[in-house]
């Protein structure tokens, strides 16, 4: 891309290409659901896309340890954190499998421990990357 911006390429990728938006899925929720029914597949497509694009998930996780790396909590105020909420999902009230970032990491939200509360795995992957609730 150069100096060009990424608003710059686009409008021109999209004149080159008109059918670009007649596929693109543009209602969030419609994904998760079809993510949802269409698991098997869903799995398949990302495993081929992984194999296709094997840096686009190193880059994924090297911004990943970057947010965490600069994280001071220790486990114990972690465990403090979790018995706040009786060691029990912040949702449904069932049982805490996993720490969840109520802002997830993915929309900019911080590794602290006001951002931390305990979920269960249903919840939390209900929950996905969305902010707000």
């Amino acid at each position: 891309m150069g100096t060009q911006s990424r608003a710059e390429y686009m409008k021109e990728y999209r004149k080159r290409n008109p059918d670009y938006d007649k596929n693109r899925v543009r209602d969030p929720e419609y994904c998760r659901q079809w993510s949802l029914v269409n698991r098997e597949r869903k799995r398949k497509l990302d495993s081929d896309w992984l194999a296709r694009n094997p840096g686009k998930k190193a880059e994924y996780d090297a911004r990943r340890r970057a947010r965490f790396k600069g994280s001071t909590l220790r486990s114990v105020d972690i465990q403090s954190r979790m018995a706040m909420f009786g060691n029990k999902c912040w949702m449904c009230r069932g049982p805490f499998e996993q720490i969840d970032h109520v802002k997830p990491l993915a929309a900019g939200g911080p590794h602290i421990l006001a951002n931390l509360r305990p979920s269960c795995s249903k919840c939390n992957a209900r929950k996905g990357a969305r902010w707000p609730l």
